[in-house]
C-alpha cells in the first residue's frame, strides 16, 4: 500500500505548468500608447470625417496637378490667334516642349515636329478669326489640307481623357464601375474615330443625309405616339 501511494505520487511525466504571456509593445520615450475613443462623436470625427478630408485633399492634389502639367504644355494651342504676338523664340519654345511630351520613351519618336510646328502655327495665327475655337481650327486646317503638325496636336489636346462632370461619389470604390458606365465614349467608338481620322478623304465623301435617314428609321419607335 505504501509502495503504491509513493509510486503515484510521482508520475512519469513531469507537469507542465508553463503560462503563455503576450509580448508587450515597447515603446519608446517619445511615444503614448492611444487611448481608446469612447465618445461617438469623437469616433466619427477620427474614423470618418478626417479619413474622407484626407482624401478629399488628396484627390484634388491631384487633379490640380494633373490640371497644371495640362496648361502648361497645351495653353498655348488654345488661343492660336495670339501667338502672331508672341515672339519667334518664345513660340519655338512651346512648341519644343509640346515635342519632348508627345515623344514615346522607347521609340524616342514624336507625333510632332517642333520646329515645322512653329513654322506652321506662325503661318496660321494671323490668318484665322479670333471667334475661332480650337475645333474650328482643326476642321479648317483638315479641310484646306495643311498644317499637319497643328492638326495632330489639336486632335491630342481635344481628345485627352476626362473624368466625367456630374454628380458622382468621385472617392468611393464605386467610382471606376461608375465612370465606366456614365461614360457615353466606349472602345468601339473610339476605335471608330480613329478608323475616319486615318481614312479622312473617304469620310469626306460620305453622304451624311442617307446615314442620318438609315439612323433615324433604325431608332424610330415601331408606335407613333399622337
Amino acid at each position: 500500500m505504501r509502495a503504491s501511494s509513493g509510486n503515484g505520487n510521482r508520475p512519469s511525466v513531469p507537469p507542465s505548468s508553463t503560462s503563455d504571456k503576450g509580448k508587450k509593445k515597447r515603446l519608446f520615450l517619445y511615444e503614448v500608447p492611444d487611448d481608446p475613443i469612447l465618445e461617438p462623436k469623437n469616433k466619427f470625427k477620427v474614423e470618418c470625417f478626417f479619413t474622407i478630408l484626407d482624401t478629399t485633399i488628396k484627390s484634388v492634389h491631384e487633379r490640380y496637378e494633373q490640371l497644371k502639367f495640362h496648361s502648361t504644355h497645351f495653353l498655348f494651342l488654345y488661343d492660336i490667334h495670339k501667338l502672331k504676338d508672341v515672339q519667334k523664340e518664345e513660340l519655338l519654345q512651346f512648341c519644343m516642349e509640346l515635342q519632348n511630351v508627345l515623344t514615346d520613351v522607347k521609340s524616342k519618336e514624336s507625333d510632332v515636329d517642333g520646329r515645322q510646328l512653329c513654322e506652321e502655327l506662325a503661318v496660321l495665327a494671323p490668318v484665322i478669326k479670333p471667334t475661332m475655337t480650337p475645333v474650328d481650327i482643326l476642321a479648317y486646317a483638315v479641310r484646306n489640307g495643311f498644317a499637319p503638325n497643328v492638326a495632330i496636336a489639336l486632335r491630342i489636346m481635344l481628345t485627352l481623357p476626362i473624368t466625367v462632370a456630374t454628380g458622382e461619389r468621385s472617392f468611393s470604390k464605386l467610382k471606376i464601375i461608375k465612370n465606366y458606365l456614365r461614360s457615353s465614349m466606349s472602345q468601339e467608338q473610339l476605335v471608330g474615330l480613329a478608323m475616319i481620322a486615318i481614312e479622312n478623304r473617304t469620310a469626306q465623301e460620305i453622304d451624311f443625309e442617307t446615314l442620318l435617314k438609315d439612323f433615324a428609321n433604325a431608332k424610330a419607335r415601331k408606335v407613333k405616339f399622337n
